[in-house]
């Protein structure tokens, strides 16, 4: 992978220099991976001698199971988290400007018989120091206010959320959850919820159903009274038809995926061009994205079936 990437970026100085860095260290991980995995090894002998090793990770049959983790833990997430846009700009420039929209919630927690504080693994990140003070970054750029997104009310939470979203709607280049439900769920919490966030915009008043200080406050901060888009709002969402209510709000916003053929250079293909009979590549940012609904998966082993856009 080389750093120099010869593609035009729109990018800050600042920023270009953060990505040739995580470009630098992908290059350097990814020369001799056998020699930083002994190293690791190493590593992890050296410090946990006398720790027990489990050849299992206790996640099989389908049940939950509660995993041990270290603050340590959470540095290495971060890092590999901030390496994944830097990539992918190289083939999508402009990742860096604008704001995302991501539906991003916090669930309970509970204590083992130990006392020991067990939550999921994205509840303890969101509620980490990492994510709370976290640096500038302008691929992480969010509508959702961190009162929103950490209050454990889930209908606060989407309400928020959604609301700076709308609010921002220009602003918006990606929408987006960590899972597929996550953003199935906030489109119908949409459909069933927007007279009420057209009536807030309309006004520049709170849902009274948010009792959370913190949302309040923030809130407060950036409702102001609108009727044209509480009328756009309206117009959208109000008729029988929800095709492409994504690009529709948020114009801005971009889906696409990656086509590779043998006769001619990578190119980018909308999801509405997609042909049958064609193999398609498809980038997922992270193994979660299996999980997720823009990973769509292209079977060309199914020569009769229909690809179909859904936003």
């Amino acid at each position: 992978m080389a750093v120099d990437s010869g593609l035009p970026s729109p990018m800050s100085p600042l920023a270009c220099e953060r990505d040739a860095k995580a470009l630098q260290l992908i290059e350097e991980m990814t020369k001799n991976p056998g020699a930083v995995q002994e190293r690791v090894l190493g590593e992890i002998l050296s410090r946990n001698a006398e720790t027990e090793y489990l050849r299992s990770s206790g996640t099989s049959a389908g049940e939950r199971k509660l995993m041990p983790t270290i603050h340590e833990e959470l540095d290495r997430r971060q890092l590999l988290y901030s390496l994944l846009m830097p990539v992918m700009n190289l083939y999508v420039p402009g990742l860096d400007k604008g704001k995302g929209l991501y539906f991003l919630f916090v669930k309970a927690e509970t204590k083992t018989p130990g006392g020991l504080v067990a939550r999921p693994v994205l509840t303890s990140y969101y509620n980490s120091d990492h994510f709370k003070t976290r640096p500038y970054d302008p691929y992480n750029v969010y509508t959702s206010p961190n009162a929103a997104i950490l209050c454990p009310d889930s209908f606060q939470s989407m309400y928020a959320q959604m609301l700076c979203g709308l609010l921002a709607r220009h602003q918006v280049l990606r929408v987006g959850a960590v899972f597929a439900s996550g953003l199935l769920r906030a489109i119908r919490f949409l459909q069933l919820n927007w007279p009420q966030l057209a009536h807030d915009i309309r006004n520049g008043t709170l849902n009274p159903r948010i009792t959370d200080l913190s949302i309040q406050d923030c809130m407060h901060e950036v409702l102001k009274a609108d009727p044209d888009l509480a009328d756009f709002i309206c117009k959208e969402c109000e008729g029988e038809n929800w095709d492409r209510i994504i690009t529709r709000i948020w114009p801005n916003t971009n889906e696409s995926a990656p086509a590779l053929s043998h006769d001619s250079p990578p190119r980018l293909v909308d999801l509405a061009d997609v042909e049958v009979g064609k193999e398609y590549e498809l980038v997922i940012t992270t193994y979660a994205g299996l999980c997720r609904v823009t990973s769509v998966h292209f079977s060309p082993a199914l020569p009769h079936w229909t690809p179909e856009r859904r936003r």
